[in-house]
């Protein structure tokens, strides 16, 4: 924190310094004969300033440069080094300087890292809120592919974009479900690199560290190329880059990959970025995406349930239940419509010895 907060001008800072001890240098050439060393006082404006904008090493260095330039100013008007530094109101006056510098430039860093930290509360208070209404709105979902779709479309609401992918545990695949980009864009950007985002596929190795084989932890990336390189090719990879870029689309602030995990369960990753997104959000995201995967799991297991409800768990047929709720989908429709509507029933002769013979499995 003792450098210049990089949201500050890189200039500004050292044009202040400059004026301000340069008119400090100015006034104690003009007056110092006059007012004596009090004219030294006038130090502690540079001094302020270097400790507000470069800390404690500002602070010194700016008092350390206002001491020789006393002396030097001093020196050229008569008394020699060693008659200067003799007057004990030289030394203390020195020692003070520096001690301002010290004091002055811890206290700059302490109320940056303060006001930073207010300011990072302020925004992570902001994204969970933010976050929390996503999280509702996905509770409606009725399974996973509902869920992916809605959590895209809420945080492009709040401003940020994403990939989502799902995971295949039988394949140890993934497979990309959706991309924050409308249908316009993404068909210009599929049809630039040659293949099909949605539903493009890639294996889990590719994103464990190939010695340990153990797996990626949520990170951040200051940039898309690193996650780009590691799931597509180099070449596939620029052509995407080069392809947004001609669409318009860029990719700003931190990018997020976020695991969506169920207790130990793999069921996908979360790639998220945005202009506020900051690696101080990660610990707030990967909460949110131990809620998404909640979610997940459990829509997985509604649709399970549901599927076993009204099919057959020999055939994977759809059993009585399903035909009858079928039935009255089919004719209401044709009731809508105005429209007639058919059903054919088909019975196999002499099934029951098939069954008798080879039994039910067969």
């Amino acid at each position: 924190m003792n450098r210049m907060n990089s949201s500050q001008p890189r200039v500004l800072p050292y044009i202040l310094i400059a004026i301000a001890f340069g008119l400090f240098v100015a006034f104690f050439a003009a007056y110092h004969e006059t007012y004596g060393s009090a004219v030294a006082a006038l130090a502690i404006i540079p001094i302020t300033l270097g400790s507000w904008y470069f800390g404690v090493r500002g602070g010194v260095f700016t008092a350390a440069l206002s001491i020789l330039s006393y002396t030097a100013l001093r020196v050229a008007s008569g008394p020699s080094f060693a008659e200067i530094f003799a007057m004990p109101g030289t030394v203390i006056g020195a020692f003070a300087l520096i001690v301002v510098g010290l004091v002055s430039g811890r206290l700059a860093t302490l109320t940056r890292e303060r006001r930073d930290a207010f300011i990072r509360l302020a925004h992570s208070n902001e994204l969970i809120y933010s976050l929390v209404q996503v999280t509702t709105h996905i509770e409606k979902a009725l399974n996973p592919d509902e869920i992916i779709q809605a959590l895209g479309k809420e945080l492009r609401k709040i401003k940020l974009s994403c990939v989502i992918a799902s995971y295949n545990d039988s394949l140890d695949t993934f497979t990309i479900k959706y991309v924050s980009l409308d249908d316009a864009h993404l068909e210009k950007l599929e049809s630039s690199i040659g293949f099909s985002l949605i539903q493009y596929s890639f294996p889990l190795n590719k994103l464990t560290f190939q010695m340990t084989k153990v797996m990626p932890n949520p990170a951040t990336f200051s940039n898309a190329d690193h996650e780009l390189q590691t799931i597509f090719t180099p070449e596939e990879a620029g052509n995407i880059l080069k392809s947004l870029r001609e669409i318009g689309i860029n990719f700003t602030g931190n990018l997020l990959r976020l695991l969506l995990l169920f207790e130990e369960k793999l069921l996908g990753i979360l790639w998220v970025w945005g202009k506020g997104v900051t690696e101080s959000d990660l610990p707030a995201m990967s909460i949110f995406a131990k809620q998404i995967g909640i979610s997940l799991e459990r829509a997985r297991l509604f649709q399970e349930v549901q599927n076993l409800a009204i099919t057959d768990h020999l055939t994977g047929l759809h059993n009585r239940r399903s035909l009858f709720e079928l039935g009255k989908i089919e004719f209401s429709r044709a009731e809508r419509l105005n429209r007639p509507i058919s059903c054919l029933m088909l019975d196999l002769d002499h099934f029951k010895q098939i069954n008798d013979t080879y039994g039910n499995p067969t």
